[in-house]
């Protein structure tokens, strides 16, 4: 139970923009906060807190927004990279 209110809470407490000066900056930011939240739901699966495939789920949907939401199509790219990377750090959520 711990891990779910420290989850939620990091998930409100990033879902703030923060300021960016640049595109650039703008996309960084995006693509670490989706492979902190890529990595918070792994490791609250491993720990039996969230349903297994829960963590892909939440990235697909994350992925399919970037396809729809006009704030976030310029970042589609730093989305795909952050969901690259989950793969390789955690297969065993998003393989």
């Amino acid at each position: 139970m711990k891990t779910l209110i420290l989850l939620a809470s990091l998930l409100l407490a990033t879902s703030a923009p923060a300021k960016a000066d640049s595109q650039k900056d703008q996309g960084m930011f995006w693509l670490a906060y989706t492979v902190g939240v890529g990595t918070s739901l792994c490791m609250a699966t491993e720990a039996g807190e969230v349903r297994k495939g829960y963590a892909a789920e939440f990235v697909q949907a994350t992925l399919a927004e970037t396809d729809t939401d006009p704030d976030l199509i310029p970042f589609k790219q730093y989305f795909l990279k952050a969901y690259q990377d989950l793969k390789k750090i955690w297969p065993q959520c998003y393989e």
